[in-house]
């Protein structure tokens, strides 16, 4: 079950956001503001009154600044800086039926991370990012993004914890969100990482983001001809230099997991 932002005001909410996201991202290497002007107006209330998440009161939350080693990692950067909300005071105590919060991205990224998660991890969303000035930024590294704070519990170092560029969240169970492919893929080691890593771009089974080309169409996975052209494609795209670095998270062998798992995928498909 998916809880939707209210049609009448969403609208409105992408644009304000995304005004206020612009502003958010500065490259500079001097003092941080003291904080970030959100008008409320910007923002809007969930209309599931058994489950409500209240956007409302994120522009008037607590904030701070403060680094992640965690982002510096996996961008190659040092020294960023991110002004914070705390992501568990957002998403509140008690969800209900709820278990996850998806994120809808601007450039149809799209990224889930359990509620549990959010606690454990202490995980923040950076409204405001302060970037060096000789840094490279992506066209999809804006606010509102998830950031992994200093300390605490030790983080997986995953895709998921990197989804910026969020325009829009919403509750869901994961039971339901990943049924499609959980229902083939149980049991294979390919399930995991392309739940972590690759369906944020790339939707399969109608679930998942649309950065990205849907894999199976474009490639025939039960061949040796289009596996090698897929790992071909993969380092090609997601090199250490690009700006989609995804070797960090996906080595060769969770790579050849994830081909037998699209392998699997794609025989139950032909099959029905």
């Amino acid at each position: 079950m998916v809880r939707k932002i209210n049609p009448v005001l969403s609208n409105f909410w992408v644009l304000g956001l995304w005004i206020w996201m612009i502003a958010g991202v500065a490259c500079t290497g001097g003092d941080a503001p003291n904080g970030t002007e959100i008008s409320s107006s910007q923002l809007v209330t969930t209309t599931d009154t058994a489950t409500p998440m209240d956007l409302s009161g994120l522009p008037s939350m607590p904030s701070r600044w403060l680094t992640s080693a965690y982002f510096d990692r996996a961008m190659g950067v040092q020294g960023a800086r991110f002004q914070v909300v705390s992501f568990s005071q957002l998403v509140g105590q008690e969800q209900g039926k709820f278990d996850a919060v998806l994120l809808n991205c601007f450039d149809d990224y799209q990224g889930i991370v359990a509620i549990a998660d959010i606690r454990k991890y202490n995980l923040q969303l950076a409204t405001r990012l302060e970037l060096p000035a000789t840094f490279k930024k992506p066209d999809w590294l804006n606010p509102l993004m998830i950031i992994v704070p200093e300390g605490g519990t030790p983080v997986p170092f995953q895709e998921r914890f990197l989804t910026a560029n969020i325009r829009e969240l919403r509750l869901v169970r994961l039971r339901d969100y990943y049924a499609p492919i959980d229902r083939i893929g149980q049991g294979m080691a390919g399930l995991p990482s392309f739940k972590d890593n690759c369906l944020f771009c790339h939707s399969l089974m109608g679930i998942g983001g649309n950065k990205g080309v849907p894999l199976l169409p474009a490639y025939d996975v039960s061949t040796g001809e289009d596996r090698a052209r897929f790992q071909r494609d993969f380092s090609g795209f997601h090199h250490p230099a690009s700006s989609q670095n995804l070797q960090q998270f996906v080595d060769e062998s969770a790579l050849e997991d994830i081909l037998d798992f699209l392998k699997r995928v794609a025989d139950a498909s032909r099959s029905q």
